[in-house]
């Protein structure tokens, strides 16, 4: 399947989702995206937290990697999942503060467990 299948069951899949995207970690590459809103609000650097634990941790980035990433902010909650099927691969998924936590890291995790790639 491609990138924008994944994204577009996201959109569908996933309570309240504001935003989802495909991001190929090997070559720095956004595949697809899909909004649902045009104010997203201003994000941190997601970069920034796994430096942060690689460096306490005193491991290689490429020893380490996150398989999920869960933020929140005021606005919003932002999910962040490797492919089981392509481990290069992330799903990034934005939505409302007011979704249902549960029901949208379950439905953001079966999207990440199908074997798109």
């Amino acid at each position: 399947m491609s990138a924008e299948a994944i994204v577009d069951h996201c959109m569908s899949a996933v309570p309240k989702a504001l935003a989802a995207g495909v991001v190929d970690m090997a070559r720095g590459r956004l595949l697809a995206t899909r909004t649902a809103a045009n104010e997203l609000g201003e994000g941190p650097d997601q970069a920034t937290p796994a430096r942060l634990f690689e460096k306490a941790r005193g491991v290689a980035s490429a020893e380490s990697r996150f398989e999920e990433i869960l933020l929140s902010s005021n606005h919003q909650w932002q999910y962040f999942g490797r492919l089981k099927s392509s481990p290069q691969i992330v799903l990034v998924v934005y939505t409302r503060s007011d979704v249902n936590v549960g029901l949208m890291i379950g439905q953001c995790r079966a999207v990440a467990g199908k074997p798109w790639v």
